[in-house]
């Protein structure tokens, strides 16, 4: 990391080359980057093409992963829907396999098929179905709206279910302004308010949702899980008991109520809801089993929870709380009729809520304090995931000499709210090069150009190498990190296993790092990372402090990286380069956001030690590729 001339400027050291990702992959390291054309029986391989449908009879409106495990060797092969909905997997023996279909706001679909021969094609078009406990995001009276509502709602439904919370609340107002006091627009702005951790501001959205439209089920649900959130149990389960009034056959109020029943030790009243949650969700309301096991081992009826376990699990046997309600028999069975009261239980989703930290209205939420949706029933391939991401990052620094791209900035000063009080905006021509002088130690070198002195950046702050993050999965790197994998999320309407991140104690803190004076601050970092189920590219990145720096009054950093592909036509070389990085800090006692972009991209092939103001000649530039779709 290189040091400042000057004393008083202070820089946001990182390694730029973690920005960076190569597109390269191969079927045996991992699924294909795509659904080719596949002839059905051509080769001596077996084929299985499937189309994906939503409830409504249409192609699904998302991306789904399609999973086929043979179950002699154990050997799983994974694929995504392409446009058309459809995912191809060949090179399948024979024999027998399980398939698994997942997106996510959507059940997962399970079903056993049979290659009978090496030539053998199974076609088929499956239907899933919505997880009842997902927010449904479709406007539900929406042709109703003026076009002009319509289309800001449409916009920001695409906003909020890649994420986008900001850009959603921009639509969303503008739609208010134009349809006031329509239940739809209420009832968005309460979700989003409610993902963003503004309860009190998604309290009065939902409220007039619900007034509004006294029967949209999900605005109550919603209603419950925030009054669960901040403690308010007897308006929880009104507005619960609301919801299951409205439509029997949703399950998630029931599981909801027997959450609330249990944790105030009504135990037949918590065994009642959660027998009706089982009866409506089937598989899905695998914790509610819990809750009904928990509840019939305080009643004294331990043979009878023993029984309700152990049939769950016949009756679901892929159900991915196996563990723990195996865990749960074998407790009841150790402990008789007097099991103790710190029994080991598995937290549910108003659990759950009732540990989120507490959010930071100035920022973006917290790491821990907003997970995103996750597909129901699916397991992540952790080791797969890890491995083949590494692949990726890896042969990118293998085979990166330099690039150069134009860089924008937009700095903003914020005030105690997150509004902006200055703004800044800077361009530079950027150049980078990166290269591994040891074996997880990365050399970066990087310059801007046009502009010099001190003044350079806003606030004597000088950003290098934005940002480090996605070195992290490089394999001489990872081990310095505890990962886990939470699910099959989505973004921009693609699919992606989301990997959560944290920096482990026992080992060196080599990713980010702050230079003040000259002297450097490491910092343990935590995130998450959205890498493509089909390709293992990282997509998005988020990352945050763990803990503040006081010496140098560090509070906060929270930094947010998208990635988009660039193809490079004269050397016929893809690589995932980053589109935007946000990051938001909070430093002697002032808060900060800053914006980067970088377009457009140029690669160049010559010695990583060399030191020049700016090439001259690039040897290679970007063709143009399609625009990313809007999610």
């Amino acid at each position: 990391m290189q040091s400042t001339p000057s004393n008083r400027r202070l820089i946001c050291g990182y390694l730029f080359a973690s920005l960076l990702i190569a597109s390269t992959s191969a079927w045996a390291q991992g699924p294909p980057s795509g659904n080719a054309p596949v002839e059905p029986g051509f080769g001596s391989t077996g084929v299985v093409i499937i189309t994906v449908y939503g409830e409504n009879k249409k192609l699904l409106d998302r991306q789904a992963l399609v999973k086929l495990t043979n179950k002699e060797t154990g050997k799983a092969s994974y694929q995504t829907t392409d446009r058309t909905s459809s995912a191809a997997i060949s090179n399948l023996s024979v024999g027998a396999y399980d398939m698994e279909v997942s997106a996510v706001g959507y059940l997962t679909y399970t079903q056993n098929l049979k290659l009978l021969s090496d030539h053998a094609t199974f076609q088929s078009n499956i239907t899933i179905k919505k997880d009842p406990s997902a927010v449904e995001l479709n406007p539900v009276n929406g042709k109703d709206l003026p076009a002009a509502v319509r289309t800001d709602l449409s916009r920001a439904i695409n906003d909020l279910k890649s994420g986008k919370l900001r850009d959603a609340q921009k639509k969303l107002s503008q739609a208010e302004k134009l349809a006031p006091s329509n239940a739809e627009v209420e009832f968005l702005e309460g979700y989003l308010f409610y993902q963003d951790k503004n309860f009190e501001r998604a309290l009065t959205h939902l409220e007039n949702a619900a007034r509004l439209d006294p029967r949209n089920v999900q605005a109550f649900i919603l209603l419950g899980r925030l009054h669960i959130q901040s403690g308010d149990d007897a308006a929880a389960i009104r507005s619960l008991e609301s919801a299951s009034a409205i439509d029997p056959q949703a399950w998630v109020p029931y599981q909801l109520l027997a959450d609330l029943y249990y944790k105030r030790n009504n135990y037949e009243k918590a065994s009642e809801e959660a027998q009706l949650a089982i009866q409506k969700g089937q598989s899905a309301a695998s914790s509610a089993q819990i809750v009904l096991a928990n509840s019939l081992t305080n009643l004294g009826r331990e043979q009878e929870a023993i029984a309700s376990l152990k049939q769950f699990l016949q009756d679901h046997p892929s159900t991915p709380s196996k563990a723990a309600i195996n865990d749960l028999i074998a407790q009841i069975q150790q402990y008789g009729a007097n099991p103790p009261k710190t029994h080991k239980t598995v937290p549910t989703d108003s659990q759950a809520a009732l540990d989120a930290l507490p959010f930071q209205p100035w920022g973006p939420p917290g790491i821990d304090e907003s997970k995103p949706e996750v597909a129901a029933g699916i397991t992540c391939p952790l080791n797969e995931v890890i491995e083949q991401s590494g692949v990726q990052v890896k042969q990118f620094v293998d085979d990166l000499s330099q690039f150069n791209a134009t860089e924008a900035l937009i700095h903003e000063d914020l005030n105690e709210l997150g509004v902006p009080v200055h703004k800044f905006n800077l361009q530079f021509n950027y150049v980078a090069s990166i290269a591994e002088t040891d074996p997880g130690l990365f050399k970066v070198t990087e310059f801007r150009a046009e502009r010099t002195g001190e003044t350079d950046f806003p606030k004597n702050i000088e950003t290098r190498g934005l940002p480090a993050a996605a070195l992290i999965f490089h394999p001489d790197m990872r081990d310095n990190f505890d990962m886990a994998c939470e699910g099959l999320g989505q973004w921009n309407g693609k699919a992606t296993w989301l990997v959560y991140f944290r920096q482990r104690a026992d080992k060196p803190r080599r990713v980010r790092d702050y230079v003040v004076n000259g002297q450097p601050y490491a910092i343990s970092l935590k995130g998450r990372a959205w890498i493509s189920a089909d390709t293992f590219h990282i997509v998005r990145m988020e990352t945050e402090l763990l803990e503040p720096i006081p010496d140098i009054h560090l509070q906060m950093e929270h930094e947010i990286v998208e990635y988009s592909p660039v193809f490079f036509s004269k050397t016929k070389t893809e690589l995932w380069l980053p589109k935007t990085a946000d990051i938001y800090f909070d430093l002697n006692r002032h808060r900060y956001h800053r914006e980067h972009s970088f377009d457009p991209f140029r690669l160049f092939t010559v010695e990583t030690d060399e030191k020049r103001k700016e090439p001259k000649v690039a040897s290679d530039q970007p063709a143009p590729i399609p625009a990313r779709p809007n999610p």
